[in-house]
């Protein structure tokens, strides 16, 4: 059913490109979107006014107080900003009444694009959950992390109730902000409209919206020198020059009570965006579910959550509807088939779920120099029926398949053989850093079928379970500050870095090391429990090199590090960090010396060849066992800048 819309397109825009519209309801009951500026109230007002208005012409009388309640007893507030329409669901929202903003999700969806429509109030778990079940975290926006983001958040805040664009709006509580900047623009008003304006603060500074929260407030104004109860004057009987008086009273008053940093509406000041950002995402208005989650700080900041899918009773997968209306540049990046291809294989392998939401990630969140081949990471967040937390797993399609191979000019079959080989020789990667000790999480792999050229391939893609844990290249360095957790780090480094250097993770001619696929884990306590290791990205390459001629690198993880560790600490830090690496490699030369036919037979099965597996499988323990374990520690210890 198309609804009825009273006001005019949600996101229709003036001459000068700004939105006409900045709050709205829905009514579901009556399929009905009302949009308008100001205030819901005055939405719900205007909504009130058009059906008196339609009952005159008719010939009946306006509605009784108890008729405009019960006609306006079901709705949903709407936040409009920038390019989007934003749902705001009320406190503790129960289930029936999470279907009724569903039910007027379904109604708004008839007047603006589904994907230009987002949910607030996600912090609220009860809000979280109903939307999580419906597989559309990607319905639910990141707040802004770059400073250009910030200040367009702050930019679309801006808000007018009945006069100018005056007010800074927090679309979660609803609270609007007057900054003096904001108060003293009011000095170009000619006396009508300074009244008005001064009327509607007079009035709107001691309201509380339905939210209970207030409806106006004086951005970080000192409450001693001025506050609400001050304004009492009748405004509307005054004469210009009393007006004008009274008006730089009011601002000479709010100016002494706002300190300096904060007199100024100066987005390039670092100080007053901060704060003002702080205050219009308060009980946050668009919380990101990665935060949610727990996912690290470095990974969330990179996801765009994407359309998935949830399950009827268990049995049926329903995709998100927005599959079906892939038409424009945005809705292709947004509804990405392999997501479809993903969730198609978790249902095989779990049989049973709930709900599946996907998401992807839009940029590196490592340092390392840009390495070749495809580089589209997914993470998936399932929800398996009496499993009381989602599954979290990490989706890494494989660097060189099918796709990258016939893009070099392979026939179809070529590049299918080619793609199996390198799946094989990643896996076997794995097992041979695991056999020496590396403590990498497990990995398993998957198919999924997409389009290339006007044909159908299969790409390879390697899984993994979430760690929780944070990179060791961006563990915070105030922690490092503490000597028993740097201790333990540095202990649990060296040892990482051992392993490293024996199956020499490289590219070209840089080790890769403490550069983001190695992960920190804390214990209940908040200190250093393990390192886990994320990818084995470079493993076994530059294996005919002899290890001293790139070792130096490995006083890096110490050296970039240096300015942050107390200088009392540090021949400690700089010795365990040495030790632990000698002493591990040690153990895992002593233990392939003591079990070396069952080493040397660990790829046997995949035949030699030149560069293969078993080739520098060979190599590696030959080196290794070559190697002197203090000699490489001592060239570290004199490459460490104190």
């Amino acid at each position: 059913m198309v609804p009825k819309i009273i006001g005019g397109d949600p996101l229709e825009k003036d001459d000068r490109g700004e939105l006409k519209y900045n709050m709205g309801l829905v009514f579901p009951d009556s399929d009905t979107i009302v949009v308008g500026k100001g205030s819901h109230c005055l939405v719900r007002e205007k909504y009130i006014g058009y059906i008196n208005q339609k009952r005159r012409e008719k010939g009946l009388d306006g509605l009784s107080i108890d008729q405009e309640v019960n006609l306006t007893k079901r709705y949903v507030d709407l936040v409009i900003r920038g390019d989007n329409v934003y749902i705001r669901p009320g406190k503790k929202p129960s289930r029936s009444y999470m279907e009724t903003v569903f039910r007027a999700d379904e109604v708004l969806q008839q007047a603006v694009p589904e994907q230009k429509i987002k949910f607030l109030g996600v912090d609220d778990s009860d809000v979280r959950k109903f939307i999580k079940q419906r597989g559309e975290l990607w319905r639910i926006s990141s707040l802004p992390r770059t400073t250009e983001g910030m200040k367009k958040l702050i930019k679309n805040s801006k808000v007018a109730i009945g006069g100018s664009d005056m007010y800074y709006h927090n679309a979660m509580t609803g609270t609007r902000y007057l900054t003096y900047d904001g108060f003293s623009g009011l000095e170009e008003l000619d006396k009508e409209e300074l009244a008005k304006s001064l009327t509607e603060i007079q009035e709107y500074i001691t309201k509380r919206n339905h939210l209970n929260n207030p409806e106006l407030k004086f951005f970080k104004a000192d409450k001693k020198i001025f506050w609400k109860n001050d304004f009492k004057k009748d405004f509307s009987n005054m004469d210009e020059d009393g007006l004008n008086k009274e008006y730089l009273r009011y601002k000479k008053r709010f100016f002494e009570a706002v300190s300096p940093e904060f007199r100024k509406d100066n987005y390039n000041n670092l100080e007053w965006r901060e704060i003002i950002y702080e205050a219009l995402v308060k009980r946050n208005d668009e919380i990101s579910e990665d935060v949610l989650m727990g996912l690290c700080p470095e990974l969330r900041m990179h996801i765009r959550w994407l359309p998935g899918a949830y399950m009827e009773k268990g049995t049926i997968c329903l995709f998100d509807p927005i599959f079906k209306k892939k038409d424009g540049k945005d809705l292709e990046e947004l509804c990405d088939d392999n997501v479809k291809g993903f969730i198609d294989n978790f249902q095989n392998e779990y049989s049973n779920i709930e709900y599946v939401n996907m998401g992807k990630l839009v940029q590196s969140i490592s340092k390392r120099k840009k390495m070749p081949g495809r580089r589209d990471v997914y993470i998936a967040e399932i929800k398996i029926p009496k499993r009381k937390k989602e599954i979290i797993k990490m989706l890494r399609m494989q660097k060189f398949g099918m796709r990258e191979y016939m893009k070099q000019g392979m026939s179809k079959d070529e590049a299918r053989k080619k793609s199996e080989q390198g799946v094989q020789y990643a896996l076997d990667c794995h097992l041979g850093c695991q056999q020496l000790g590396m403590n990498v999480i497990p990995i398993r792999t998957g198919r999924i079928s997409e389009k290339y050229d006007g044909d159908v391939i299969s790409s390879a893609y390697f899984e993994r379970e979430y760690i929780e844990g944070t990179a060791t290249d961006k563990v915070q360095p105030r922690k490092l500050s503490n000597r028993e957790y740097a201790l333990a780090f540095f202990s649990m480094l060296g040892k990482t870095a051992a392993v490293n250097a024996i199956v020499n993770r490289s590219y070209e001619d840089s080790v890769l090391f403490d550069d983001g696929d190695e992960y920190l884990i804390e214990d209940k306590n908040g200190m250093p429990k393990d390192i886990m290791v994320a990818e084995v990205t470079g493993a076994f390459n530059n294996h005919c090199r002899d290890l001293e001629e790139c070792i130096e690198q490995y006083a890096e993880p110490i050296n970039k590090r240096m300015e942050h560790l107390r200088r009392k600490d540090v021949n400690d830090l700089v010795c365990n960090y040495i030790d632990k690496f000698i002493v591990t490699f040690k153990k895992i030369k002593e233990g392939y010396i003591r079990h070396r036919d069952a080493y040397d037979i660990r790829f046997t099965s995949r035949g030699i060849k030149r560069e293969s597996i078993p080739e520098r499988w060979e190599k590696t323990l030959k080196r290794m066992t070559a190697a002197d374990p203090e000699k490489l520690g001592g060239k570290i210890y004199a490459n460490i800048k104190k």
